[in-house]
């Protein structure tokens, strides 16, 4: 007797595919759990013509009838118990695919899951464009309770058995077609990326579908035109590049992870161009507008709110924030969650919760912070565009009535044919779109102290931010953290990040303080002739005047006046002059100029008196001074670092103006008088050491009972001098100071020098010092932060 083999199973046949052509007669496959009767009712479906039925079946009710998306109503088979086998939204679907309105997505391998169905436009007309679809219920407006997942299921297996005429699979592009032309990107199995162009008019691809169908033939012209308009209200070459990717980033982006931001503060187009996305024929189906506050959990935004506005993104492909708030860097990072296509939940008024993963690339424009950690993920996720701003309305005319002609398809022609020129490039420019002018009075506190020092304590922060507020500081400043001395400290990670902040610092810093005058015309005059006693020694091109000593000490060499036969020559002080030579820094630091001026204040005030000044080559300046009987000055480059010699009597030489050396010309810049040297000055000297000794500086010091008030500084002339003779260890006695306001335009200068003086002469009442210098900054009009800078500046100092 022969063994009986046991029975083997069998795997599932595959089922034949099937022509487009062909779905009216369609047979579905069996699938487990599939619902009863799912033939029969696919079958029976078909449009209801009141006069055949009516002719076959004398007297019968009119069958039960819903109206579809054509306005055409469609019988509903029923059981014989006269009620719908399933659901009406389901019985919607299975037409829907009879007529060739559910496709497949294209994917690696056919191994898609993402069903896609045609739209339609307001006018009930069959459109050739496709939108993805979260499930089979919630497109088809099935409650939570009814719905049956098995259908989505049974549509995936159905729709891949679909074919073209000529045996491809029918599925919808990722892509763009035009009439000619078509843009779309395919991942294979390894998950390489591939950007296809078609621009073959008899490719069959082309009667193919696509998510966006542009009703236009390609055109170059087009394309020009638009690509200007990008370009017009680009700030800068990086921005149009970002820009320019944005209109076709949805479809030609690799994966999805891009967020645009255009930054900018007002009239500059940023609505405009959104406009032409959400108003255009083509895509106005895939373009919304949303509130990104509401979207990554604003504190003004409530819990309904919250649910509804992802609903928003469901089925588009570009979301538009026309004014966005500013975003911390906590909001970001949400954002960025959603730029990569995080599952969504939403719940509209009234209906079900709908979980769906969003599909819309998101365009913000915004004119506030938006601050992003900087990663190289979230680097690569924000396309950071800076716009033009301040133009006026004519001005973006043209760009209005192209966008009224053409809406977004320009624009999209533009886009894609950036992606394509861009293949195998860095995609993303790093733009800067920090606002400085908009920092806080912490932010500003912080910027400054490292503009100031290179380093910031922000634990001595006096506007106290929180833990979150000091990380969104650290963010947007590009700061690290950093030792110090022991101590945590913020120091600068990013520098073109911090760029624009230490920009508008240093534009604060210097807003009050004077800049070195410019060279005067036609001026020949000698330091001599206008009340400096020298020297004046032949000196080479390369400014070296040699054995100038030895010729100063000559009295037959005749060095009163400067040599006729040499281009350039040398003034060397006599008794009772000097030169102060202020250099421009070779470390990228602060010129001397204005070293010196941010410490004493502007020139040509009491402080820092006008005087004969010359201009160097190199952006320098000398000027002229003479000093009293008994202060003995330093021949001294540089001291401490600071940019600034001092050329004392006899023992040194500066340049004379009129010399011509292979740097260049020595120019006459103010053809003042030559001025005392002031109280401040001699102070100043003494403490960076450019003077000699201390008791040179005591017996210079003018007594502090007979001093007269200072207009420019509001303290008396020697009553801050440090270097005065104290009783002991006793500190002198702080009486109330001069607290007038100050008149605009020497404000920060005054405060500075005014706020130093009293720390050299009170140092054990800083605290009091600093209270008063707050309340002098305010009533002169001041506002906190620059009061902080101010005083920043002098602690800096002390």
């Amino acid at each position: 007797m022969a063994e009986m083999q046991p029975e083997t199973r069998r795997g599932p046949k595959m089922p034949e595919p099937v022509k487009v052509s062909d779905l009216i007669r369609h047979v579905f496959a069996p699938i487990p759990r599939m619902p009863r009767g799912v033939q029969q009712v696919y079958d029976k479906l078909g449009i209801y013509r009141p006069e055949l039925y009516s002719s076959f079946v004398e007297g019968s009710e009119p069958p039960l009838c819903f109206t579809d998306r054509y306005g055409d109503e469609v019988i509903v088979p029923t059981s014989k118990k006269g009620v719908p086998y399933f659901h009406e939204g389901y019985i919607e679907a299975l037409w829907d695919f009879k007529n060739g309105n559910l496709l497949l997505e294209e994917a690696p391998r056919d191994k898609g899951a993402t069903l896609f169905r045609r739209d339609v436009s307001n006018d009930c007309e069959r459109l050739d464009t496709w939108h993805a679809i979260a499930s089979i219920g919630d497109e088809y407006g099935i409650k939570k309770p009814e719905q049956l997942q098995v259908w989505d299921a049974l549509f995936v297996r159905e729709a891949k058995r679909l074919i073209t005429e000529d045996g491809r699979p029918l599925r919808v592009h990722h892509g763009i077609r035009f009439r000619d032309r078509a843009y779309y990107r395919t991942v294979d199995e390894y998950g390489d990326s591939t950007l296809h162009v078609i621009d073959h008019k008899l490719d069959p691809l082309l009667a193919d579908p696509f998510e966006l169908v542009v009703d236009r033939a390609w055109d170059d012209r087009l394309a020009n035109e638009a690509e200007h308009y990008l370009r017009d209200i680009s700030q800068d070459e990086d921005s149009y590049h970002n820009l320019a990717y944005m209109p076709a980033a949805p479809f030609l982006q690799e994966y999805k992870h891009l967020t645009f931001v255009l930054a900018g503060e007002g009239s500059n187009g940023k609505g405009t161009l959104f406009s032409a996305f959400i108003k255009g024929d083509s895509t106005s189906r895939l373009s919304t507008a949303i509130d990104v506050g509401k979207l990554v959990g604003s504190s003004r935004v409530s819990s309904t709110l919250a649910e509804q506005e992802p609903a928003n993104l469901i089925g588009r492909m570009w979301a538009f924030d026309q004014d966005a708030e500013g975003l911390t860097a906590q909001q970001t990072a949400q954002l960025k969650k959603l730029s990569t296509g995080d599952a969504l939940t939403a719940r509209k008024l009234g209906q079900n919760m709908v979980r769906f993963e969003p599909r819309a690339v998101l365009c913000v424009a915004t004119n506030l912070d938006f601050v992003t950690e900087m990663s190289v993920a979230m680097r690569r996720r924000f396309a950071f565009v800076r716009m033009k701003d301040g133009r006026k309305p004519d001005e973006l005319r043209p760009m209005r009535r192209f966008i009224n002609q053409y809406g977004a398809d320009g624009f999209l022609m533009c886009s894609c044919r950036h992606w394509e020129q861009s293949q195998g490039t860095d995609h993303i420019r790093d733009v800067q779109i920090g606002m400085p002018e908009q920092m806080t009075e912490a932010e500003l506190w912080v910027a400054n102290q490292v503009v100031e020092r290179g380093f910031c304590r922000n634990t001595a922060n006096p506007y106290r931010p929180n833990r979150f507020e000091t990380h969104n500081i650290r963010v947007k400043l590009g700061l690290k953290i950093a030792r110090r001395a022991g101590d945590c400290v913020l120091v600068v990670e990013d520098e073109k990040r911090f760029a624009p902040y230490r920009a508008q610092v240093e534009r604060m810093i210097d807003a009050d303080r004077s800049q070195p005058p410019r060279p005067l015309p036609g001026c020949d005059l000698n330091p001599s002739e206008r009340g400096f006693d020298c020297y004046y020694v032949p000196a080479g091109p390369d400014k070296v005047a040699k054995d100038w000593k030895k010729a100063a000490d000559d009295p037959q060499l005749g060095t009163s006046e400067p040599p006729k036969d040499s281009k350039a020559w040398a003034a060397v002080p006599r008794d009772g002059f000097m030169v102060l030579d202020f250099d421009m820094s070779k470390t990228g630091g602060k010129a001397g100029w204005n070293e010196f001026t941010g410490d004493i204040g502007d020139y040509a005030s009491l402080a820092f008196p006008r005087t004969f000044l010359v201009r160097t080559p190199s952006g320098g300046v000398h000027a002229y001074y003479s000093i009293p009987e008994g202060l003995h000055v330093k021949n001294a480059v540089h001291q401490g670092g600071i940019p600034i010699d001092v050329r004392g009597p006899g023992m040194g030489y500066v340049i004379a103006p009129g010399s011509k050396t292979a740097k260049g010309l020595y120019q006459v810049a103010d053809d003042s008088m030559v001025a005392p040297v002031s109280d401040e000055m001699i102070e100043w000297m003494g403490e960076h050491g450019y003077l000699k000794d201390e008791d040179d500086r005591r017996h210079h010091a003018p007594a502090p009972q007979s001093a007269p008030a200072d207009r420019r500084s509001g303290y008396a002339h020697g009553a801050h001098n440090r270097f005065r003779p104290l009783d002991g260890h006793d500190t002198p006695r702080m009486g109330r100071p001069d607290m007038s306001p100050i008149p605009e335009g020497q404000r920060n200068s005054t405060l500075n020098a005014w706020a130093f003086g009293r720390h050299q002469a009170y140092p054990d009442n800083c605290a009091r010092i600093d209270e008063e210098t707050y309340e002098r900054g305010r009533a002169s009009g001041l506002a906190d932060s620059e009061i902080a800078s101010i005083l920043s500046s002098v602690h800096r100092s002390l």
